[in-house]
């Protein structure tokens, strides 16, 4: 009897440990580490409170249109937020936003440049993801990520190869305007709403094998300058493909376009889509 009751007792304690799940970390406790100029490095952590990387102190003012319009009272700031230190996480939740921009209605702009590698692999965002004009000067690698809400990366500048693969976008993905120099990796990814890269540029590969579009996907006026493989995808609504540019054969072999198509005005190769039907 004495033996069970201490089972009992032991199994009582452990189910709190078990239930408490994996470490917190509060979201400017980051940001002291970057001021401080040390590696942002955590792995199975869950992120609590805003991320926001424009509250970094090293920054610099790069444009000021307030002396032009000052007579108006409008005109803006526009600064750049530097993160000079590598960051990783691995296996993360982001139990709030993550803001790498920030627009106070033609006040103050803060922008972020990531100066050295960028790695949010296998994380989870509860919240916003906003990744608006940021620089990666370096790669950036968000593989096997999921989005709750919104993942902005619009006007976003990357330098090295790009990794979205095997993730999962349950708000709009906004890649629109963004230029990718190396390759762009989006295979086995899950758009459930629009997923938007109208306007943006590939200079090398684009890889969008097994990806499942679930809202509109939006490629007008998309411009490939290397393969782009949408093999094997799925294209539930709207697959938008208006004036895009391909400079080689685009590799749908296998593709289901479940919803409506529009290849009006695509070029391949300087001709246009009919001829490679």
């Amino acid at each position: 009897m004495k033996r069970f009751s201490i089972l009992i007792l032991t199994a009582l304690f452990l189910i709190p440990l078990c239930l408490q799940g994996r470490d917190q970390v509060r979201a400017e406790e980051i940001i002291v580490l970057i001021d401080n100029g040390q590696p942002v490095d955590f792995r199975d952590v869950e992120i609590v409170g805003i991320l926001d990387f424009t509250g970094v102190d090293d920054r610099r003012l790069v444009r000021d249109s307030r002396s032009f319009w000052g007579f108006l009272n409008q005109g803006s700031r526009v600064y750049e937020c530097r993160v000079r230190v590598p960051v990783r996480f691995i296996d993360c939740v982001f139990q709030d936003d993550v803001l790498a921009y920030y627009n106070d209605r033609n006040r103050d702009v803060l922008n972020v440049v990531f100066y050295e590698n960028v790695t949010f692999e296998g994380c989870r965002f509860m919240g916003k993801a906003h990744f608006k004009y940021v620089k990666f000067l370096r790669n950036a690698e968000f593989a096997n990520t999921s989005y709750r809400d919104e993942a902005l990366f619009k006007y976003t500048e990357f330098s090295g190869p790009v990794d979205f693969s095997r993730s999962r976008f349950e708000g709009e993905a906004n890649f629109k305007y963004v230029k990718f120099p190396n390759a762009a990796r989006f295979e086995d990814a899950v758009f459930r709403r629009e997923a938007n890269f109208k306007f943006a540029t590939v200079d090398t590969d684009a890889d969008f094998r097994n990806a499942e579009f679930r809202g509109e996907a939006n490629f007008k006026y998309t411009k490939f300058f290397g393969s782009a493989f949408f093999n094997g995808g799925s294209f539930y609504r709207l697959a938008n493909f208006k004036y895009t540019k391909f400079s080689e054969k685009p590799d749908f072999d296998e593709t289901e376009f479940a919803g409506s198509t529009d290849f009006k005005y695509t070029k391949v190769q300087g001709r246009t889509w009919k001829h490679f039907r």
